[in-house]
Formats: C-alpha cells, sequence, structure tokens
C-alpha cells in the first residue's frame, strides 16, 4: 500500500480512533503519528488518562461513534479479542496496525475500493492559526492531503505552496 492509498483511506474518514495504549501502540504511533482523536483500552485503571497525548477511554465510548466514518486502527496484540468486541458496536472498519502499515495490505486496498468520496464544503476559517502544505502537487495525494487538514482543522486557514512533482510519488 502507498502512502498515497493510506492518505487517501485517512481524508475520507470523520473519525480515526486507536485501541490500545501499551507498547504497540507507542511503536507504531511514533513512526506513523495519525491524528487520533481518542484512544480506547480495556484496562479500567488507563481509562481518563493520557497516552501520547490523547484521552484514554473505555470501550462503550464506541456506542457514541458513527460506524460508517470511524477508522479504528488495533494498537494491540490481542487484535482478534479485540475486533470482535469491537463488533458488539457496530459495523467499523477496523484493522490491526502493521496490516495497517504494511506496504502490501491487501485490507486497506478492499477498503480503499469501498470507501465514499469525501463531499467538499465551504470552508469559513476564523482562527488566527495557518497550515503550510508545502511540497510537489502528486495526483490524488495532494487533493487527499488538503481535505485531511480541512476536515480536521476546519477553523485554521490552508496555504497550499506547491509546484510541478518532477516523476510522481
Amino acid at each position: 500500500m502507498s502512502i498515497i492509498d493510506i492518505f487517501s483511506l485517512i481524508g475520507r474518514m470523520r473519525r480515526i480512533v486507536g485501541w490500545g495504549a501499551g507498547g504497540l501502540f507507542h511503536y507504531y504511533h511514533t513512526l506513523y503519528p495519525l491524528p487520533l482523536d481518542f484512544l480506547i483500552d480495556s484496562d479500567p485503571s488507563l481509562w481518563g488518562s493520557h497516552c501520547r497525548g490523547l484521552n484514554i477511554r473505555p470501550p462503550k465510548r464506541l456506542a457514541d461513534e458513527d460506524p460508517k466514518h470511524t477508522l479504528i486502527i488495533i494498537y494491540s496484540s490481542f487484535s482478534d479479542e479485540i475486533a470482535k468486541q469491537i463488533e458488539d458496536y457496530g459495523p467499523y472498519t477496523t484493522i490491526f496496525a502493521p496490516v495497517f502499515f504494511s506496504t502490501e495490505s491487501v485490507y486497506l486496498n478492499k477498503m480503499l475500493e469501498e470507501q465514499e468520496p469525501t463531499p467538499l464544503t465551504k470552508r469559513s476559517p476564523v482562527s488566527r492559526n495557518c497550515l503550510l502544505v508545502q511540497g510537489p502537487v502528486y495526483p490524488k495525494l495532494t487533493e487527499s492531503v488538503l481535505r485531511f487538514y480541512a476536515r480536521h482543522f476546519s477553523r485554521d486557514f490552508i496555504i497550499l505552496s506547491t509546484w510541478a512533482a518532477p516523476n510522481g510519488p
């Protein structure tokens, strides 16, 4: 799976939730620091605490989410048990972190084919903050990155500084 495909999937989801706050999370979140909305963990002693700046919440928190627009990345070696637990809350898109970040991910390819494109909406930034997106223009990737930032930073201005890509990604 290419970086373009990963950003494309992430850009189409409204929410990204991580499940697991242990070593696997620390490893993959360090390598691929996705902007997760929060973490879920089955350990009650962690609920209400923070891990790498993210709130840790109980599994029942999924009942408040929309399965169609929420991606759950499982950062735990207990992925089979967790996937069964998630099924109790709805038909969420879930994937085990090592599989998600694999460049040969059949699962991620399948999910990309099934996703609906995110509709464009008019933005009205109101903050004094600004995001600078800089780099060459790549088909699909540049649009996916901009859509992602527009959705997750809707109050901030976005500046695109770019040039033609010499040979593609």
